[in-house]
């Protein structure tokens, strides 16, 4: 029976896996899934897991001109797919017989690997050569994932279709300032929505929830409809209309408010798809796991505010900045922990004070942009001084 102990991050024992893979029938015939699998693998075992992006895997793996931009072009995450979909084929048939399983998570494209025997699966760790990196768990960086689908005109006047298509466009990129979600690209969601429903999307890219409307046009009015969906089963999660006058001299200024208001209900640390999340039965949550469990068990304790969910928030995030030291919106959750520390014990802590603003200025570092870097600078600048009892 293999145990952590036979692994001992060797990257020869992953090698001779990898080449196991490959010489199957079904990796042979598929070369460039094959030039996909290799190409990430050996990138992790030299140590250079983070550079492992849609782009590099495009250029590098998969013959994509220098030029290749992603948001664009789907080719990447449609093999990822395929990628996932063969490895679990083949295990399925050879558990039994492989030592080791290499797997690529939902939302990343970094490799992971497990030891196998018989009866359980144990989960095994590779530290890259450089030390740089840590260890490369299942789930490490599987976000809930979001897609934006085409907004439809519904009314008679086709001039008004550029409305509806730029807020699912627009809506797309402000959906991408929440460090917390994946976001599909919208050109890959815009090809392909009329050949299929979420249900389809949600297998080929692994999507969580879907978010679709309508517009249509009257009387010099507006009726934005709005729908976030479970991707899995086109479940309904929440929907809104918002009627508004319509000027075409001032659609920006339209859109933005609209957007602000379904961002705050859908997207926010306090949103639907975060209560959906921390409410989940396991059966529906058990693929976000690692360092994004840990962010959706802070935006637990957020609604919930007591000693218990604070405790549990406190352990996972710290945790989570061991696993993912550079991750921004980590450090920036972390703070904000410390912080309410500081503020609410009987005898405050200074340590806690000094690690929110360490971890503050460290999430700017990494993410200028963080907008939950600059919500704990927030709370920071208003509980800095706060007095001692």
């Amino acid at each position: 029976m293999l145990n952590s102990r036979d692994f001992n991050g060797s990257a020869e024992f992953v090698r001779k896996q990898l080449s196991r893979i490959l010489s199957s029938h079904e990796f042979k015939n598929s070369q460039v899934v094959s030039r996909f699998l290799e190409f990430v693998v050996e990138e992790v075992l030299a140590g250079r897991a983070n550079e492992i992006k849609e782009y590099t895997v495009g250029v590098k793996a998969l013959g994509r001109s220098p030029d290749f931009n992603p948001q664009f072009d789907a080719l990447v995450r449609i093999h990822a797919g395929r990628l996932r979909r063969m490895l679990r084929e083949y295990y399925n048939g050879n558990t039994s017989s492989e030592p080791l399983q290499i797997d690529i998570p939902k939302g990343s494209y970094v490799p992971v690997f497990k030891l196998l025997d018989t009866t359980n699966i144990a989960q095994a760790s590779v530290k890259s050569t450089n030390g740089i990196g840590g260890e490369y768990q299942n789930g490490l960086y599987r976000k809930a994932t979001v897609a934006v689908f085409p907004f439809h005109n519904l009314s008679a006047d086709d001039s008004k279709n550029y409305f509806a298509e730029g807020i699912g466009e627009q809506l797309c990129v402000e959906l991408a300032r929440f460090e917390h979600l994946s976001v599909i690209s919208y050109y890959s969601t815009y090809k392909l929505a009329a050949e299929t429903d979420g249900r389809e999307m949600h297998k080929l890219f692994d999507i969580d929830y879907a978010i679709t409307g309508s517009t249509h046009f009257f009387d010099g009015l507006v009726q934005i409809n709005v729908q976030l969906m479970l991707a899995e089963s086109n479940a309904v999660l929440w929907s809104q209309s918002f009627t508004r006058q319509f000027n075409p001299d001032a659609v920006l200024g339209l859109q933005q408010d609209i957007f602000e208001q379904v961002l705050s209900k859908v997207a926010d640390e306090d949103g639907i798809i975060a209560r959906d999340i921390t409410n989940a039965a396991a059966t529906r949550k058990k693929s976000i796991s690692g360092v994004y469990d840990a962010v959706y068990l802070y935006f637990s304790f957020r609604g919930r505010y007591d000693q218990e969910s604070f405790e549990n928030a406190k352990i996972a995030v710290e945790r989570a900045a061991v696993l993912d030291p550079n991750n921004a919106l980590i450090c920036s959750l972390l703070s904000r922990l410390y912080l309410l520390n500081y503020i609410f014990r009987t005898i405050p802590d200074p340590d806690d004070l000094q690690k929110g603003k360490a971890l503050i200025e460290k999430a700017l570092w990494l993410d200028a942009n963080c907008q939950y870097a600059y919500k704990a600078l927030a709370c920071l600048d208003t509980f800095a001084h706060w007095p001692y009892p």
